[in-house]
């Protein structure tokens, strides 16, 4: 059984490049997916790594799977990470965290800071 549980985990990161993913649960999740956590990422400092951070690992499905993540930052600091790292995804403007709908191509970003950028 213990080496059964080692190829499972070991073929499961040879596939998705991630340790200990477990098929069923990840199939479970996105069933589920309205009851998937919804989940704010700051941005941090907008002269940080972080806009950059946030838009190169956006697109990562398992981050999809897993939960509904929603931008919280200035909204142009966030189009010139996806300019820079030449994704292609586009960043929305919403009000509420319950007008996120996001995507590996959408980044949903409630907008706060100042307009001067």
């Amino acid at each position: 059984m213990g080496t059964r549980l080692a190829l499972n985990i070991r073929n499961s990161h040879a596939r998705h490049n991630y340790p200990l993913a477990d098929e069923r649960l990840l199939r479970r999740m996105k069933r589920m997916d309205t009851k998937r956590p919804l989940i704010a990422v700051t941005m941090g400092d907008p002269a940080g790594i972080g806009p950059e951070i946030i838009v190169g690992t956006w697109s990562e499905t398992l981050v999809h799977d897993w939960c509904r993540p929603l931008v919280v930052g200035h909204p142009e600091i966030l189009r010139r990470a996806v300019a820079l790292w030449q994704t292609g995804v586009k960043v929305e403007e919403i009000g509420s965290p319950e007008e996120a709908n996001p995507s590996p191509d959408v980044i949903p970003c409630i907008p706060c800071g100042s307009s001067d950028v």
